[in-house]
Protein backbone atom coordinates (compact mmCIF):
# COMPACT_ATOMS: atom_id res chain seq x y z
CA UNK A 1 0.00 0.00 0.00
CA UNK A 2 1.66 3.30 -1.14
CA UNK A 3 2.09 5.65 1.95
CA UNK A 4 -0.21 8.67 0.51
CA UNK A 5 -3.66 5.47 0.36
CA UNK A 6 -2.22 4.37 3.81
CA UNK A 7 -2.71 8.17 4.95
CA UNK A 8 -6.14 8.62 3.85
CA UNK A 9 -7.60 5.10 5.04
CA UNK A 10 -6.59 6.24 8.34
CA UNK A 11 -7.96 9.64 8.24
CA UNK A 12 -11.15 7.97 7.09
CA UNK A 13 -10.95 5.45 9.99
CA UNK A 14 -10.31 8.33 12.41
CA UNK A 15 -13.00 10.24 10.94
CA UNK A 16 -15.37 7.33 11.25
CA UNK A 17 -14.22 6.45 15.02
CA UNK A 18 -14.36 10.17 15.93
CA UNK A 19 -17.96 10.54 14.88
CA UNK A 20 -18.61 6.81 16.38
CA UNK A 21 -17.26 8.62 19.63
CA UNK A 22 -19.34 11.70 19.46
CA UNK A 23 -22.49 9.34 19.15
CA UNK A 24 -21.90 7.12 21.93
CA UNK A 25 -23.23 9.78 24.50
CA UNK A 26 -26.03 10.37 23.05
CA UNK A 27 -27.45 6.71 23.05
CA UNK A 28 -30.10 5.75 25.83
CA UNK A 29 -27.86 3.50 27.71
CA UNK A 30 -29.83 4.54 31.09
CA UNK A 31 -32.69 5.63 32.29
CA UNK A 32 -32.18 6.67 35.85
CA UNK A 33 -31.38 10.44 35.92
CA UNK A 34 -28.87 9.43 39.00
CA UNK A 35 -26.66 7.93 36.29
CA UNK A 36 -22.46 8.61 36.23
CA UNK A 37 -21.48 11.45 33.94
CA UNK A 38 -20.32 9.76 30.45
CA UNK A 39 -16.22 9.97 29.57
CA UNK A 40 -15.26 12.58 26.77
CA UNK A 41 -14.45 9.87 24.29
CA UNK A 42 -14.07 12.22 21.58
CA UNK A 43 -11.01 13.72 23.49
CA UNK A 44 -9.10 10.35 24.40
CA UNK A 45 -9.84 9.24 20.88
CA UNK A 46 -8.06 11.90 19.46
CA UNK A 47 -5.31 12.64 22.01
CA UNK A 48 -4.66 8.73 21.75
CA UNK A 49 -4.70 8.70 17.55
CA UNK A 50 -2.33 12.00 17.73
CA UNK A 51 0.20 10.26 20.30
CA UNK A 52 0.07 7.34 17.92
CA UNK A 53 -0.38 8.88 14.11
CA UNK A 54 0.05 12.69 14.15
CA UNK A 55 -0.34 13.46 10.30
CA UNK A 56 -3.56 10.78 10.10
CA UNK A 57 -5.39 13.12 12.32
CA UNK A 58 -5.33 16.87 11.14
CA UNK A 59 -5.71 19.76 12.77
CA UNK A 60 -8.39 21.04 10.50
CA UNK A 61 -10.07 17.98 10.96
CA UNK A 62 -9.90 17.57 14.76
CA UNK A 63 -11.28 21.26 15.14
CA UNK A 64 -13.94 20.01 12.79
CA UNK A 65 -15.40 17.17 14.56
CA UNK A 66 -14.87 19.22 18.23
CA UNK A 67 -17.43 22.15 16.68
CA UNK A 68 -19.44 19.18 15.60
CA UNK A 69 -19.36 17.35 18.95
CA UNK A 70 -19.96 20.94 20.59
CA UNK A 71 -23.13 21.30 18.53
CA UNK A 72 -24.46 17.69 19.17
CA UNK A 73 -23.78 17.25 23.06
CA UNK A 74 -25.22 21.09 23.24
CA UNK A 75 -21.64 22.25 25.32
CA UNK A 76 -21.24 25.61 25.14
CA UNK A 77 -19.93 26.03 21.32
CA UNK A 78 -16.52 26.68 20.23
CA UNK A 79 -15.36 26.29 24.60
CA UNK A 80 -14.63 22.61 24.69
CA UNK A 81 -13.54 22.58 20.59
CA UNK A 82 -10.56 25.19 20.88
CA UNK A 83 -9.78 23.22 24.19
CA UNK A 84 -9.25 19.68 22.26
CA UNK A 85 -7.42 21.83 19.41
CA UNK A 86 -4.93 23.20 21.71
CA UNK A 87 -4.19 19.80 23.54
CA UNK A 88 -4.27 17.84 20.07
CA UNK A 89 -1.45 20.45 19.06
CA UNK A 90 0.44 20.30 21.61
CA UNK A 91 0.05 16.14 22.31
CA UNK A 92 1.19 16.23 17.97
CA UNK A 93 4.42 18.45 19.33
CA UNK A 94 5.33 16.12 21.94
CA UNK A 95 4.09 12.79 20.03
CA UNK A 96 7.69 11.15 20.60
CA UNK A 97 8.07 12.33 24.07
CA UNK A 98 4.73 10.46 25.13
CA UNK A 99 5.08 7.46 23.29
CA UNK A 100 8.36 6.78 24.17
CA UNK A 101 7.71 7.39 28.20
CA UNK A 102 5.37 4.92 27.61
CA UNK A 103 1.86 4.30 28.26
CA UNK A 104 1.75 5.51 31.87
CA UNK A 105 3.03 8.97 30.93
CA UNK A 106 0.82 9.21 28.37
CA UNK A 107 -1.75 8.41 30.57
CA UNK A 108 -0.58 10.93 33.09
CA UNK A 109 -0.62 13.44 30.75
CA UNK A 110 -4.42 12.89 29.81
CA UNK A 111 -5.85 12.89 32.87
CA UNK A 112 -3.73 16.24 33.69
CA UNK A 113 -4.42 18.04 30.93
CA UNK A 114 -8.27 16.78 31.54
CA UNK A 115 -8.08 17.86 34.66
CA UNK A 116 -7.06 21.40 34.11
CA UNK A 117 -9.53 21.97 30.74
CA UNK A 118 -12.17 20.73 33.04
CA UNK A 119 -11.37 23.64 35.39
CA UNK A 120 -10.59 25.99 32.78
CA UNK A 121 -14.47 26.14 31.68
CA UNK A 122 -15.69 26.35 34.65
CA UNK A 123 -13.73 29.17 34.97
CA UNK A 124 -14.60 30.47 31.37
CA UNK A 125 -18.65 29.43 32.42
CA UNK A 126 -18.63 31.10 35.37
CA UNK A 127 -17.07 34.24 34.39
CA UNK A 128 -19.31 35.01 31.46
CA UNK A 129 -22.20 33.69 34.30
CA UNK A 130 -23.24 30.62 32.05
CA UNK A 131 -24.25 27.85 34.55
CA UNK A 132 -20.95 25.80 35.53
CA UNK A 133 -20.53 22.11 36.54
CA UNK A 134 -20.68 20.66 40.08
CA UNK A 135 -17.87 19.60 41.19
CA UNK A 136 -18.84 16.19 41.48
CA UNK A 137 -20.04 16.04 38.03
CA UNK A 138 -16.85 17.22 37.01
CA UNK A 139 -14.60 14.45 39.04
CA UNK A 140 -16.92 11.59 37.60
CA UNK A 141 -15.77 12.69 34.17
CA UNK A 142 -11.96 12.31 34.97
CA UNK A 143 -12.66 8.90 36.44
CA UNK A 144 -15.17 8.06 33.88
CA UNK A 145 -12.79 8.83 31.02
CA UNK A 146 -9.63 7.65 32.91
CA UNK A 147 -11.12 4.34 33.21
CA UNK A 148 -11.97 4.59 29.67
CA UNK A 149 -8.59 5.77 27.86
CA UNK A 150 -6.62 2.67 28.08
CA UNK A 151 -9.38 0.56 26.46
CA UNK A 152 -9.29 3.17 23.53
CA UNK A 153 -5.51 3.07 23.45
CA UNK A 154 -5.75 -0.73 22.95
CA UNK A 155 -8.27 -0.44 20.95
CA UNK A 156 -6.17 1.80 18.62
CA UNK A 157 -3.22 -0.47 18.82
CA UNK A 158 -4.85 -3.99 18.99
CA UNK A 159 -8.19 -3.06 16.75
CA UNK A 160 -7.61 -0.96 14.26
CA UNK A 161 -3.62 -1.20 14.13
CA UNK A 162 -3.44 2.59 14.73
CA UNK A 163 0.76 2.66 15.99
CA UNK A 164 3.36 5.39 15.78
CA UNK A 165 6.61 4.40 14.21
CA UNK A 166 9.25 3.10 16.06
CA UNK A 167 11.67 5.53 16.82
CA UNK A 168 14.45 3.72 18.06
CA UNK A 169 17.30 4.97 16.12
CA UNK A 170 15.89 7.79 14.57
CA UNK A 171 16.87 11.62 14.81
CA UNK A 172 15.01 13.48 17.31
CA UNK A 173 14.69 17.46 16.41
CA UNK A 174 18.11 17.91 17.30
CA UNK A 175 19.49 15.59 15.20
CA UNK A 176 20.67 13.22 17.49
CA UNK A 177 19.92 9.13 17.20
CA UNK A 178 19.05 7.57 20.27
Amino acid sequence: MTPSIRLWLFRALFLGTALLSIAIPLLPLGFSPDRMAMPDLFLALTIAWVIREPKTAPLVLVAGLALLADAVLMRPFGLWALFVVILSELARMNDRLLRDGGFLIELMFFVISLVVLLLLQNLFLFVTFAGTYPLNVLVEIVITSLICYPFIAMFLHYILRVRGPDSKNLPDRLGKVG
